[in-house]
């Protein structure tokens, strides 16, 4: 078998596998009607100091990196935006999910910088979610 053959064959796994786990995501949502899993929410470790660890790590790891392009300065300047956005749609599903638990956890915690309390990070958690 060709080395050109073995790539294809070995694309149209990786698409195949990939396409599988896209049609049990969208089986999950439409049966289930909801994207968490049933799981008991996590306060312990890095998620006693912050309520988003990993968009925390992900901006540090792009603000400390010493090679600043014009590409690289788009996603530093766009990435926070996204996250803060992701992290308000999914601090939403969470109040959904765990209600006063997860409230509570909202009070003590800050949101994505640790050790620095801003009040605006909790203007989601106060409003109706139907």
């Amino acid at each position: 078998m060709s080395k050109k053959m073995m790539l294809f064959v070995l694309s149209i796994l990786l698409m195949a596998s990939g396409l599988w786990l896209v049609r049990k995501e969208i089986y999950q949502i439409l049966v289930t009607r909801h994207l968490i899993p049933e799981e008991p929410l996590m306060i312990k470790g890095v998620y006693a100091l912050v309520r988003h660890p990993l968009y925390l790590f992900t901006l540090m790891s792009l603000w400390f990196n010493p090679l600043m392009t014009a590409r690289r300065l788009g996603l530093v300047i766009g990435a926070p935006l996204y996250f803060a956005l992701g992290s308000v749609l999914e601090e939403q599903k969470m109040v959904q999910q765990f209600g006063e638990e997860y409230r509570n956890y909202q009070k003590r915690v800050p949101w994505m910088i640790p050790f620095l309390k801003w009040p605006v990070s909790n203007f989601y958690s106060r409003r109706k979610i139907k």
